[in-house]
């Protein structure tokens, strides 16, 4: 459930506040790529588009759940950059921004949802289906 907000790594920088050279290693890193400039490929402009998740969001998507409890300082190394929780604020804002009802879990930088409500599918009584990320 803690999920990165995109897979286009090149929005990582302002999400994270790290750095071009952090985004581009972690791009290196994950595979597929042996330089920066195989990001802007087709294929992979293609694939960094289908795969993020902030612009596939659109009001008539059904509501979301997110727990991230990972810590919110700044990562240090890939694996907490792919689950940093600063993920979790950005698809929070995206919900909003679109309209889509999110409940968003992220302790570590102050993200809790005020319903107090951590049953999947439930949320006052009331029951729906979420997308968990």
């Amino acid at each position: 459930m803690a999920t990165p907000a995109t897979q286009d790594v090149l929005k990582w920088k302002e999400i994270l506040h790290i750095s071009h050279d952090q985004a581009i290693g972690f791009a290196k890193a994950l595979g597929g790529i042996e330089s920066e400039s195989d990001l802007y490929s087709e294929n992979n402009v293609r694939i960094r588009r289908q795969s993020d998740i902030l612009e596939l969001m659109s009001p008539d998507d059904p509501p979301v759940f997110i727990h991230n409890s990972e810590t919110g300082e700044v990562p240090t190394h890939y694996g907490h950059m792919a689950h940093h929780p600063n993920h979790a604020r950005a698809l929070k804002e995206r919900a909003d921004k679109v309209g889509i009802e999110a409940i968003v879990y992220a302790p570590e930088i102050g993200l809790v949802d005020p319903s107090r409500e951590l049953k999947k599918g439930t949320k006052k009584g009331v029951n729906r289906t979420f997308h968990i990320f």
